[in-house]
């Protein structure tokens, strides 16, 4: 049997609708209150000083995020000559590149 490919095209009114649901925003949140979590656990085990938190907000065109933020990000992220690179948010988001 032939695979057939249904395409849904959805107005961007209705995507507007969507993203600002509560349900929505919850799953940001806590998506990013999870990745915060791992990075908080990775920071200890490698004895990393760093403070992580999770920022909530509204895009100026309406669009809802949830973000992981660390203090020194560069420094932890791509390391300094006095620090390692110790990828943090890269690692605790689970990109590949390392």
């Amino acid at each position: 049997m032939a695979r057939t490919r249904t395409r849904v095209r959805i107005s961007h009114d209705l995507f507007r609708q969507v993203v600002d649901l509560p349900a929505v925003r919850a799953t940001l949140a806590r998506t990013a209150r999870e990745v915060a979590a791992r990075a908080q656990a990775l920071a200890r085990q490698e004895n990393a000083e760093a403070t992580i938190s999770v920022e909530d907000g509204t895009r100026p065109k309406g669009r809802s995020y949830s973000r992981v933020v660390a203090d020194d990000y560069a420094d932890h992220e791509f390391g300094t000559a006095k620090r390692k690179r110790t990828r943090l948010l890269g690692r605790a988001a689970g990109t590949t590149n390392s």
